[in-house]
């Protein structure tokens, strides 16, 4: 399995499992990357889970997007990027259909901005 092989102590780079601070068998499965930035690592886990006052540790799952969420990489959490929730349902009536059509443009633009924020364009 690759991560195993490539972040376990006993896998083929125990060095890189203990910069990660993998100590434990397993850990390089259990604490491989996760989320846009890819958080990686038992230590490195422990530490986010701290910023964001979650236990990563005992479910590393919740990496996934907690980060993000909190703006804990980047400084600027999803929320900054959206104040208002996307029209989902019903189409504006025609008066607003310009108006409208130019607000969906702009909340595209900042979803995209945050994505390329963290990732790159």
């Amino acid at each position: 399995m690759y991560f195993l092989s490539m972040y376990d102590k006993d896998g083929d780079r125990p060095k890189v499992a203990a910069r990660l601070g993998n100590a434990e068998k397993g850990d390089g499965v259990r604490f491989h990357g996760r989320g846009y930035v890819q958080l990686k690592g038992r230590t490195n886990y422990r530490k986010a889970g701290k910023l964001v006052d979650l236990d990563l540790l005992g479910d590393p799952n919740l990496a996934r997007s907690a980060g993000m969420e909190a703006g804990l990489f980047t400084t600027k959490k999803f929320g900054d990027y959206f104040n208002t929730p996307p029209r989902i349902g019903s189409a504006p009536a025609k008066s607003s259909t310009a108006r409208q059509g130019a607000a969906d443009r702009r909340l595209r633009q900042k979803f995209y901005s945050a994505i390329s924020y963290t990732t790159g364009p």
